[in-house]
Order: C-alpha cells, then structure tokens, then sequence
C-alpha cells in the first residue's frame, strides 16, 4: 500500500479518499497552499511561491526542474518552440 507524507483529501468533497488522480492533485494543492503558495504569485528560483516548492521536495535539482517545467507549461523559455 502507498504510503502518503501528507493526508489525502477528497476532491469530490465525499470524505472518502482513494488513490485517484483528481484527489492526488488535491492533495498537492492543500500541501502546497499550507505551506504558503500565493495564486498568481511566481514560482522560479527567488519568487514568492518557490518556498513552498522548496518544502514539497527538499532536492534543489527537483525544484529546479519543477520550476522549469512550470514555466515551459505557461509557455515561457525553455520551452522546445523557444529553442
């Protein structure tokens, strides 16, 4: 069984959890908000929400790499359009 670091919550609003994909993206939402993301607020190296990815994976490499893939989803550089 999987094991979570922090508890699931029910996207459907039910109060029963499962390993489904719309309640693991719930529960990144609530970890990331409680641990101070801000909406619209960046989240590249040195921005107001980097903390909080910072505290979901505590190797810089993954932060970066989150961050990076961030900001080719918004369209920005990095991106292979760009390249």
């Amino acid at each position: 069984m999987i094991e979570f670091a922090y508890p699931g919550r029910s996207a459907s609003r039910s109060g029963k959890t499962s390993q489904s994909g719309a309640n693991a993206l719930n529960s990144t939402a609530n970890f990331l908000k409680a641990h101070g993301w801000r909406a619209g607020a960046g989240y590249q190296p040195g921005e107001a929400n980097f903390a909080a990815i910072q505290a979901w994976n505590a190797a810089s490499v993954h932060q970066r790499a989150i961050a990076l893939m961030g900001r080719q989803i918004d369209g920005g550089e990095g991106t292979s359009a760009g390249r």
